[in-house]
């Protein structure tokens, strides 16, 4: 426990010292090889489990419930990251939850902002479900690419 305790703490320092753009690249490269490697790994049980949070994803968005949408979102990108198979993959993720979901990530509050995108999302869980490394891949990197098109 105290690897990730010293690997939360840099990620702290990191959220201090890097932008929103820095934070979204850095999810480029953790959220496409967790997906890839899901898309290997999942079984149906993983794949019920995400499916349930984006549905509470979506609810919470509908509600404006944006406190419980992030909670739905991170959980969601969480368990996409230990359906990869390499507990090293979703302990490097879980240390960077308050930097990935932290209030920084503002282009979630910008009127417009699509908090439920198809992409990313409904679309990873479809391609891992299909066991289509690439197409996992492909479908975070479409929803990145939106949140940083929303970036200020």
């Amino acid at each position: 426990m105290r690897a990730t305790s010293e690997i939360s703490g840099t990620a702290q320092r990191v959220f201090r010292d890097h932008s929103d753009q820095d934070v979204l690249q850095v999810r480029f490269a953790l959220d496409t090889q967790s997906a890839r490697l899901a898309a290997k790994a999942a079984d149906a049980k993983v794949i019920e489990k995400l499916r349930t949070l984006l549905i509470q994803r979506s609810e919470a968005w509908e509600a404006r419930d944006y406190p419980a949408w992030a909670q739905a979102d991170w959980k969601f990108r969480l368990e996409v990251a230990r359906a990869s198979g390499v507990p090293l993959m979703s302990e490097i993720y879980e240390s960077f939850g308050d930097v990935f979901h932290g209030t920084k990530m503002v282009q979630r509050l910008s009127d417009g902002f699509d908090g439920c995108l198809h992409e990313g999302h409904e679309s990873l869980v479809d391609a891992i479900q299909a066991g289509d490394p690439e197409a996992a891949a492909r479908t975070v990197i479409k929803n990145l690419d939106y949140c940083m098109s929303w970036m200020p």
